[in-house]
């Protein structure tokens, strides 16, 4: 188990981690404990959803070589259309 962890940590990846974890419990401080809550945090990840979608498509589009800023543009309006 400590293996896997440092190895872990060896890499970019325990920074990003770190900070995320760090990030998450400043907004659960601001919040006062709501953003704890199952409901807080339910609404937290559906708030995210969409731009990490975007993000992951963005992110293949770079793997191959290919630029298209339109996955933005589509994300927006099927979350427009989604809500309708």
């Amino acid at each position: 188990m400590m293996r896997a962890i440092r190895r872990f940590a060896a890499g970019g990846d325990g920074t990003l981690l770190a900070i995320a974890v760090l990030g998450y419990l400043a907004l659960v401080i601001g919040s006062h404990g709501g953003l704890a809550s199952v409901d807080g945090t339910r609404n937290l990840l559906q708030y995210l959803a969409v731009p990490m979608l975007i993000g992951l498509a963005q992110a293949s589009v770079l793997m191959v070589g290919q630029l298209n800023l339109a996955i933005g543009a589509m994300g927006g309006f099927t979350a427009a259309v989604m809500g309708c």
